[in-house]
């Protein structure tokens, strides 16, 4: 962990920043780990007789980007106005005599550091609320929010023409790609708009739904190609092959390659709904019946190196007050399983066929999904709908500045044992 010091106070600055913002600052920039992000990056190792001016530290405007976010600022010179009539928190940041870079410098900040030193940030904190009981692997959630270019081609009022043409980039940003957002979760009312921007997609702990990685990518990116993504990364970092049980997502992830994916590097299942289009159906209705010509009921599956051997039963054994039609002999057993059972083998079956939709378990687990649109609630209150920067890389420093933000709000209120507040960043802020 970098070594982070308060530097002295000049004796005035008290009179413009309350005691409770530099608290919440002190407390948030001591827990954040600094270690894997370059503080001064060199453009070349070889020796030089001409010294330039010296730079800004990397580390300082780090912690000016968590200002900006926590107080939900959307654009640098927000930030910039902040610190400068804000002392006090200028040097809880580093700034040395409250001393605050141009513009220029904070937008090479997020285009020229790389998304593997914001991965490395991410990733301490994820082990620090793993030690704090707030993450446990168990259950991941997977989804992707939309972030809007800045561009007047996503302005309903435009008057410009073939707004959403492909070949009709953003000239404002030349990184932004077409994409559709779904406006509505209602499978039966098919909301959907076009938008120039990006997608950012994110891989969520479900136990108290704070965030583990994230993947800002191209709005006509797939789902599943950047949740494939997402998973190998998440997997590299934190060695979670075993640890899953269950990725759990929306039907937008309801495909073989994924399933695989899941299973080959987390060795989880997928929870993840039938896509209402899907080519491939279930067994193609090839569902056995029983004696009486009642359809059966999935009971369960066993892999096997030629394929995957799926058990079918009685619709009525779990059904005390009816008996079977054709008064089959095995109904009439004392035991728990009774009826008719039958056995389908199917050879070189895809995993997707083996998750029974229909079970109270996969409906259980499924609904444990509505934990990452709470999330996506608040990764939108810090202003990230809409993006204020004109490339990607920047887009996706912004976006990983903001889980960090959300996740040093979670271990500062796990380390104060006031875990009400894990999920509140406005809470917290009060507190000091």
């Amino acid at each position: 962990m970098s070594n982070y010091c308060f530097q002295p106070m000049l004796g005035f600055e008290q009179l413009y920043t309350s005691n409770h913002s530099v608290c919440f600052y002190e407390k948030l920039f001591s827990q954040l780990d600094l270690a894997g992000v370059v503080e001064f990056p060199r453009k070349s190792d070889e020796p030089t007789k001409y010294e330039g001016r010296k730079p800004f530290s990397r580390h300082n405007l780090f912690r000016a980007f968590i200002v900006m976010k926590t107080q939900r600022f959307s654009q640098v010179s927000q930030v910039i106005d902040y610190l400068e009539n804000n002392i006090a928190i200028a040097l809880v940041c580093g700034f040395e005599g409250g001393r605050i870079p141009g513009k220029d410098v904070f937008y090479d900040f997020l285009r020229d550091t790389s998304k593997d030193q914001f991965d490395s940030v991410l990733a301490a904190n994820t082990f620090k609320m793993q030690t704090l009981g707030l993450v446990d692997f168990e259950n991941l959630l997977v989804d992707a929010t939309p972030i809007f270019a800045n561009s007047k081609l996503n302005n309903p009022k435009s008057f410009a023409k073939n707004r959403f043409a492909k070949d009709n980039t953003p000239a404002a940003d030349s990184n932004a790609r077409l994409g559709v957002h779904t406006a509505s979760n209602d499978s039966n009312n098919k909301n959907y708009a076009f938008f120039w921007g990006y997608k950012d997609h994110l891989l969520l702990d479900a136990k108290y739904g704070l965030p583990i990685l994230n993947l800002t990518m191209g709005a006509n990116t797939a789902d599943v190609k950047a949740g494939e993504d997402l998973v190998k990364k998440a997997a590299q970092l934190f060695s979670l092959y075993g640890k899953v049980k269950n990725l759990i997502g929306d039907k937008a992830y309801d495909s073989n390659v994924f399933y695989e994916a899941v299973n080959n590097h987390l060795g989880a299942k997928v929870i993840a709904p039938l896509k209402v289009n899907a080519k491939t159906a279930l067994f193609d209705g090839h569902i056995p019946v029983c004696h009486a010509g009642l359809t059966m009921h999935r009971d369960g599956h066993i892999y096997r190196p030629s394929g995957v051997r799926f058990k079918f039963s009685c619709p009525y054994k779990n059904v005390k007050s009816k008996s079977c039609p054709c008064n089959h002999p095995n109904f009439q057993k004392s035991t728990k399983n009774k009826g008719c059972i039958k056995w389908m083998c199917i050879k070189a079956a895809n995993l997707r066929n083996c998750v029974d939709r229909d079970s109270p378990a996969f409906k259980g687990l499924y609904a444990k999904r509505t934990g990452i649109e709470r999330y996506n609630a608040r990764f939108k209150f810090l202003e990230n709908e809409r993006a204020y920067v004109r490339s990607k890389p920047s887009a996706s420093a912004i976006a990983s500045i903001s889980h960090i933000c959300l996740q040093l709000t979670a271990i500062v209120s796990a380390n104060s044992a006031n875990l009400k507040l894990v999920r509140s960043l406005a809470g917290l802020k009060k507190t000091g």
